[in-house]
């Protein structure tokens, strides 16, 4: 081997070691950055104040609190709509990161009851009252 492709051969490798080090602090950290998790429940209870919504699972009954803020979407019917949508029994599906504490909702589809069908015949005989 000449000088010059040694020479070369370690220039490659304290560049791939420079890489290695600088990049290593982000691997560290973006491993460590929760996935957003995505859940369907019915909204339970809104607390405006305190911008917090208890959540009741549809499966397994069980019960979570999150908070809202101004990041977070809320969706209704494909459009943006303001907390004051956020109604007790309303199915909802969300989407938050799990952390400590109380989380942070990024996103609520709000999914409204849907309408009864009328049969031909409730039309042709309407209740009487």
């Amino acid at each position: 081997m000449d000088m010059k492709t040694n020479l070369t051969r370690v220039r490659k490798t304290a560049l791939a070691a420079w890489c290695a080090i600088a990049l290593s602090p982000v691997a560290l950290f973006a491993t460590d950055a929760p996935k957003a998790v995505r859940e369907h429940g019915r909204i339970k209870a809104v607390d405006n104040q305190s911008q917090q919504l208890v959540v009741t699972d549809q499966k397994t009954k069980a019960e979570g609190t999150f908070k809202w803020n101004d990041q977070t979407k809320l969706i209704e019917h494909g459009k943006s709509v303001s907390a004051s949508a956020l109604k007790g029994g309303v199915p909802i599906q969300i989407t938050f990161a799990p952390s400590p504490g109380i989380p942070v909702l990024e996103r609520v589809t709000l999914s409204p009851a849907k309408r009864q069908k009328h049969s031909s015949l409730s039309r042709l005989f309407p209740k009487k009252s």
